[in-house]
């Protein structure tokens, strides 16, 4: 069974934000399993040629032993809807293959609806994407997020960057 999931976006055969992917399955493989790491993902993953040209992802399943890699067509998603839900228990540090936990918090029978989950009455994350705010000018992201995505780490490591 694969315990973690990695999602890899691809844009015309090249894998993006690699370092952070590779920084997240590391650190998910030394915490769940006292693993080492793995060689890089891009020795690993074996980008098809159909996935040449436009935008892909790469699903890259995992666990300390075995891991499995597909790729799909990217299509955004349509939002139609946005709902707060608190959940003071919610975990979800590691990027999990099983987002029944997630999922549970979504509303039924509304398609095109998307949460922002809270705890303690403040901002983590949303069912799938990490939150990023303006105000003022300035970028704001809930600090801890439920997970620390690989776009956000991006982000903040530029801006860091900018700052100097």
């Amino acid at each position: 069974m694969f315990r973690l999931l990695e999602t890899i976006r691809i844009e015309d055969g090249r894998l993006l934000n690699l370092p952070y992917h590779e920084e997240r399955v590391n650190r998910s493989l030394h915490s769940l399993y006292c693993k080492r790491e793995l060689p890089g993902l891009e020795k690993i993953i074996e980008i098809p040629g159909l996935c040449m040209t436009g935008i892909f992802k790469c699903r890259f399943l995992y666990s300390d032993k075995r891991f499995s890699v597909s790729f799909l067509t990217y299509s955004k998603r349509s939002i139609t809807s946005i709902f707060l839900v608190e959940d003071p228990g919610i975990k979800y540090e590691l990027k999990y293959a099983d987002r029944s936990e997630l999922n549970k918090l979504l509303p039924e029978n509304k398609p095109g609806a998307e949460i922002i989950i809270t705890r303690g009455g403040m901002l983590t994350d949303t069912s799938y994407t990490n939150i990023a705010l303006e105000r003022n000018g300035k970028w704001l992201t809930p600090e801890p997020p439920l997970l620390e995505g690989t776009q956000r780490a991006l982000l903040i490591d530029q801006a860091f960057s900018m700052n100097q």
